[in-house]
């Protein structure tokens, strides 16, 4: 029970051991996104099971996936509204992204890799994995919004990285508790995949500008 413990505890950390050598000693997205969901898709594959699985296609509720969709839909539309504001005064966004090997067709990649593999494996994993008392917040909370401090003191500034893990903390918490509820991960993966894609079209517009 220890061992399994450890090793699920062991792959939470694998985004900050991503985070430090990826985007600080490699400078390098691709390398960052490698470690992460290999470490995590090899607990999924020796621990997961069929039943993992099958979560994502369970517990379906049309209105809460309709409600929790807009919601997450609303990120893009933060970034886009609130960049001049967040960013770090020495960081330009398209120069950033470059430095860290996202520029022409890795783009493309990344974006492939964003909206299709992380909101399934991060489901699978942070939510289908971890059964935590729904009711309250849980310290695997606290590390899942964690590691994306980690990445975004890179180019935003300290208030607006306060309020992202102040709001990735709570959506950790609330797709932990519409998994409860509904039976299953498939109105969080829903919410999830929007506020990834969402994401994503934030950022093109902003270096569309």
């Amino acid at each position: 029970m220890k061992r399994k413990a450890f090793e699920k505890y062991a792959a939470a950390s694998s985004p900050y051991w991503a985070v430090v050598l990826g985007l600080y000693v490699f400078k390098n997205v691709f390398v960052a996104l490698a470690i992460y969901y290999s470490a995590i898709s090899f607990y999924l594959f020796i621990n997961g099971g069929k039943g993992l699985l099958k979560s994502i296609l369970s517990g379906w509720n049309y209105s809460a996936a309709a409600g929790s969709a807009i919601v997450c839909a609303c990120s893009g539309v933060a970034i886009f509204l609130l960049w001049p504001y967040a960013r770090l005064e020495n960081v330009n966004l398209v120069s950033t992204l470059a430095e860290y090997g996202l520029s022409g067709a890795a783009c493309y990649i990344f974006v492939a890799t964003a909206t299709i593999l992380n909101p399934l494996l991060e489901e699978l994993f942070w939510r289908g994995c971890f059964e935590n008392e729904p009711t309250r917040p849980a310290f695997i909370d606290v590390v899942f919004a964690g590691y994306h401090v980690l990445a975004l003191v890179l180019v935003i500034n300290a208030p607006i990285t306060i309020s992202a893990f102040v709001i990735l903390f709570a959506a950790s918490w609330l797709f932990r508790f519409m998994k409860h509820k509904f039976g299953g991960l498939a109105v969080p993966y829903v919410a999830h995949l929007t506020a990834d894609i969402s994401i994503v079209a934030g950022i093109y517009f902003l270096i569309g500008q």
